[in-house]
């Protein structure tokens, strides 16, 4: 079972519990035929993501992360395009607007100064793209949030942070990218992959380059970046060196 298909019976199980014991749970507009019986589910996800963030003093949770996340603020992207649905970046990019789900494709944006949630936002549950329903919609408009969303790859570097390289939302992406491209078996140059390891030393010679195979038995290759930790990452993109001199 996938893992969408798991949201779906969980979304199954969260009606049931909520049109019985659980009801006082829930906001009571929500038991209106208007709403969609994935509602509950996604309500409950969204309480518990709303309540990530820093703490009272401003820390996430160690001087190393915390370091990570002045560094991340300093990049000042054209855009920030996320699957996630909690509001972290909210705070770490006030000035920026935020464009949830289907928004992105029904309005026209600057192309600078917005995080785009394509799978939705805490702030509004029904948002969410949780279930293997809002999967199936989302890969049936995808053709056209890609057309949107691809602009920002052809004039500005793009980096992936925090997905496997072998992650469906960036094979998808890079999906769309290959069909721009011409045909060529050199390292697409300004998009990079970062990944986490805490394995990562002085000493440590990862890979540069990542091949990552698409449909059609293609593949593509991005620069890689491996490290344990983000925050000479984020500082490089600040600078005027490229990261591969640094």
């Amino acid at each position: 079972m996938s893992l969408p298909q798991v949201g779906t019976e969980y979304a199954k199980a969260y009606k049931e519990w909520a049109w019985g014991k659980g009801r006082k749970q829930f906001p009571e507009h929500y038991f209106d035929a208007q709403y969609p019986s994935d509602v509950f589910l996604k309500y409950a996800v969204s309480l518990r993501l709303s309540a990530l963030g820093p703490s009272k003093k401003g820390s996430y949770g160690s001087p190393e992360l915390d370091a990570e996340i002045e560094a991340l603020k300093q990049i000042n992207p054209h855009a920030i395009i996320t699957t996630n649905y909690d509001e972290l970046l909210a705070p770490m990019f006030s000035d920026y607007e935020r464009v949830i789900g289907q928004q992105v494709i029904r309005q026209s944006y600057l192309s600078i100064g917005e995080i785009f949630k394509i799978h939705g936002c805490v702030s509004d549950p029904l948002s969410l793209t949780l279930t293997a329903e809002d999967y199936q919609k989302f890969e049936t408009d995808k053709k056209y949030l890609s057309a949107k969303l691809l602009t920002y790859f052809v004039e500005h570097p793009l980096l992936f942070v925090g997905y496997s390289a072998s992650d469906e939302n960036i094979r998808a992406i890079l999906e769309e990218i290959d069909h721009m491209l011409p045909e060529q078996a050199d390292v697409i140059p300004n998009i990079y992959i970062l990944e986490w390891d805490n394995t990562i030393n002085a000493e440590s010679n990862p890979p540069r380059e990542k091949l990552i195979a698409v449909s059609g038995g293609r593949s593509i290759r991005l620069k890689s970046i491996v490290a344990s930790s983000y925050e000479w990452v984020f500082k490089a993109f600040c600078s005027d060196k490229p990261l591969e001199k640094i």
